[in-house]
């Protein structure tokens, strides 16, 4: 059992098997350009911590912190499919950028109201009424009648 465990602790620790290095990052770039999908896999596995420390900053309402880091690693495929080297930026910055950017707008896209069902919105909220204030009232005194009668009561 203590064999088992220290052996799931030495996997663990290379889980981040190489440092950043801004040549080896866009030679693997090239290399999963090419078509090669390890060159892929091996980015992915070296920018997980990274994506991981991301999303801790990030909390998504009715989600857990892995959907978040789902979505970092998806920004860090969308960096490293539009990575250019003629730009000043550094892969990692621009991964960064992208990891950020990726994780922000899943947050928006969940937290807008823009996909609740219409019988989810209530009926008074979508039609206004006149809110009775001390001029409205003073108003009313003079003008008696339909003129304060609401959409909901015509």
């Amino acid at each position: 059992m203590a064999r088992q465990a220290d052996h799931s602790r030495s996997a663990g620790s290379s889980h981040n098997p190489q440092p950043f290095s801004e040549s080896a990052d866009f030679a693997l770039v090239q290399a999963y350009r090419r078509g090669s999908q390890a060159a892929l896999d091996a980015l992915m596995l070296r920018y997980h911590q990274f994506v991981r420390l991301k999303a801790s900053s990030y909390f998504l309402a009715g989600g857990d912190a892995e959907d978040l880091i789902q979505e970092g690693m998806l920004g860090l495929y969308k960096a490293v499919r539009d990575y250019r080297d003629d730009r000043l930026a550094s892969f990692r910055s621009f991964a960064e950028l992208c990891i950020t950017r990726q994780i922000i707008t899943a947050i928006k896209t969940a937290t807008r109201q823009k996909h609740v069902p219409s019988t989810a919105i209530s009926r008074s909220a979508s039609r206004p009424t006149i809110p009775r204030t001390t001029a409205t009232a003073r108003w009313a005194t003079y003008c008696p009648g339909p003129a304060l009668m609401t959409r909901s009561t015509r």
